[in-house]
């Protein structure tokens, strides 16, 4: 798999997502999702062009169906996560994330409606959200990060003032 060859296709998965262990497992299957995560946010940051691979899953999660929408929903969830503050492509990737959370097919409403890879991705993403929206030194990124948890699906049993509109 190469960045300079981005594909989103079904065809061109990113492999290392398709064997790590269920997130939520006791066999350290956390710690092995985490560490892919981390190889995702490498990925980019090691890119020549990492906002050409953002806008590339800008394009196709207009079309892509729930299970694409969710992988690539975790693939940014990585990005936002474990990227610098500082990285150029940071902010189009926490608005592109926040986006589509909010799709429809992306069916994240609640943290147990998504896939356990995707909710944990998300679960790195909110602590690093909070941790970032109170080192936030200005009123657009401040908003960026507010947005972005806003759109977060709840636990289950509550609800996100976002998710809850969808559910309307």
């Amino acid at each position: 798999f190469s960045w300079g060859e981005v594909s989103l296709g079904v065809e061109k998965r990113d492999s290392c997502c398709m064997q790590v262990a269920d997130p939520g497992d006791e066999h350290g299957g956390n710690a092995a999702f985490l560490r892919e995560l981390r190889k995702h946010a490498d990925k980019i940051a090691a890119a020549s062009n990492p906002t050409y691979i953002i806008e590339k899953y800008e394009q196709k999660s207009k079309t892509m169906a729930t299970p694409e929408v969710q992988r690539c929903a975790t693939h940014l969830a990585a990005w936002v996560a474990f990227s610098p503050p500082s990285a150029p492509w940071l902010q189009p990737a926490i608005l592109l994330l926040t986006r589509i959370l909010l799709l429809k097919e992306a069916k994240a409403r609640r943290l147990d409606l998504v896939q356990p890879r995707l909710g944990f991705a998300l679960q790195v993403t909110e602590s690093a959200a909070y941790d970032r929206l109170s080192e936030s030194k200005g009123d657009a990124e401040r908003t960026a990060w507010q947005r972005l948890l806003d759109a977060l699906p709840a636990s289950k049993g509550t609800r996100g003032k976002d998710a809850e509109r969808l559910n309307r």
